[in-house]
């Protein structure tokens, strides 16, 4: 199911909206009032699987955890957070999700892979929701392969380090995270299993680090795999970084796919 720019869920309830056999709900741009009609759904959404909140105003902490206890099939997970300065002032504490949620979906959610979470793109951040504590325990106790962080200025190169213990994670994003810096950039060379890195907008990453970076994980990858990997770096701050690069064991050159670009990226050569 999905649904965008709809003001009230309030009647689900009273309509007794069959849930139980949903498998993907997609909210975008919803209000709803705490403990309203989408409450209720999702509570009974039994065999969900994917699931998006999108700038979902009204959903509360425990309405994600009753999910969480209901819904252990959960695979995906997106979350878009309304920022501390665009929410409704009256609904501002009801509104509020913090990690009591992430370890209600760390606990339960044993085959949860795809974890996304952003803050709405603002002038100014939310610092009163998600911890990188409880971003961290979602990611080290369930399977997650692909992890997407946006507007996150609560990770950091902690967090960067805390990755090294993630050994399913093969993609990770991260957009406009600007307390991660070049040191923490450096530790992706420890990650196990990655495959797909985007780095976008995060100014505190530098050109030099992110060259070397790159140049690392193709050469490694290059050694050990006969698949692709991707890399796709692109900080508006350091204009001379933006490449995607596909590299293949015996396939010569990295070839790159978007066109007229700054640097692209090859392997070291030995």
């Amino acid at each position: 199911m999905k649904v965008q720019d709809r003001l009230a869920f309030d009647r689900w309830q009273r309509l007794s909206v069959p849930c139980e056999s949903m498998v993907e709900l997609s909210l975008v741009n919803c209000l709803t009032t705490p403990g309203g009609g989408l409450a209720c759904v999702l509570g009974k959404c039994r065999t969900l699987e994917r699931l998006q909140l999108d700038m979902c105003v009204g959903i509360r902490d425990c309405d994600l955890m009753n999910l969480a206890r209901e819904s252990d099939n959960l695979r995906s997970i997106s979350l878009r957070v309304p920022s501390d300065f665009s929410l409704p002032i009256s609904m501002a504490d009801p509104s509020r999700l913090i990690d009591e949620s992430l370890k209600a979906f760390a606990n339960n959610c044993s085959k949860l892979e795809t974890f996304k979470v952003s803050f709405s793109d603002g002038e100014f951040p939310s610092f009163s929701s998600f911890t990188l504590n409880g971003i961290l325990l979602v990611i080290h106790r369930c399977p997650i392969r692909v992890l997407a962080l946006v507007h996150i200025y609560s990770f950091t190169d902690s967090g960067m380090e805390a990755l090294c213990d993630a050994n399913f994670l093969e993609t990770l994003e991260l957009t406009k995270c600007q307390e991660v810096t070049d040191e923490g950039l450096q530790l992706v060379q420890h990650f196990r299993c990655l495959r797909n890195l985007k780095i976008s907008k995060c100014l505190g990453v530098t050109d030099g680090c992110t060259s070397l970076t790159c140049c690392y994980l193709i050469s490694r990858h290059l050694r050990n795999h006969a698949s692709p990997i991707k890399l796709r770096v692109k900080n508006l701050l350091h204009a001379s970084v933006a490449a995607v690069a596909h590299a293949r064991i015996g396939s010569g050159p990295i070839m790159n796919t978007d066109p007229a670009p700054d640097k692209t990226f090859s392997p070291p050569t030995t």
